[in-house]
């Protein structure tokens, strides 16, 4: 026989164990469940650009709570970047120290281990420098096109999706 029609009842045979698994396992509950997770997926997604649009409404009022956690998240990204570099020298003196002294290559497992770990925590702290960076070059776009950003928001989620968003936010928050 043909080595084509081997090759197709295995690969067919393969294909259609789990479809039918698949197919079987697809029941109104299943459903239901994937709709549910949607709907929250989608819901949260909106709260989240939401928060993301009333927080650049905020800077773009002069809001001063709004200048105050940007200004840390710049303090946090600035300090995460100090470490980085920290730890990286940290790791080259440890490296040169070892090349240079014939002495201390007696402790050469802990040299290695040092000189890893320096580099594992500047990698760490630079990766978290540049998504709060990352994340302040979002904010400033948003800023300076803020007409376009607001126009974007109301034709994704609807023109009124905003007054609906700070209401459900007003009435969540406790009355005193």
């Amino acid at each position: 026989m043909n080595t084509v029609f081997w090759v197709g009842l295995v690969l067919g045979g393969l294909l259609s164990i789990p479809l039918s698994i698949a197919a079987n396992l697809w029941t109104d509950r299943v459903r239901d469940y994937l709709d549910k997770r949607r709907n929250m997926s989608l819901s949260k997604r909106k709260s989240k650009e939401m928060r993301k649009y009333l927080f650049a409404r905020a800077l773009m009022e002069d809001n001063p709570g709004a200048k105050i956690l940007l200004e840390i998240d710049i303090s946090n990204a600035t300090r995460n970047q100090i470490l980085a570099v920290l730890f990286l020298g940290f790791a080259a003196l440890s490296l040169l120290t070892y090349i240079a002294v014939p002495t201390v290559q007696v402790y050469a497992e802990h040299f290695k281990l040092f000189t890893l770990t320096a580099i594992i925590a500047s990698a760490f702290c630079h990766s978290l420098c540049m998504v709060s960076f990352r994340e302040q070059q979002q904010i400033q776009r948003r800023i300076r096109r803020f007409s376009d950003y607001e126009k974007s928001i109301r034709a994704k989620w609807g023109d009124d999706a905003i007054e609906e968003f700070l209401a459900t936010q007003n009435e969540d928050k406790p009355r005193l």
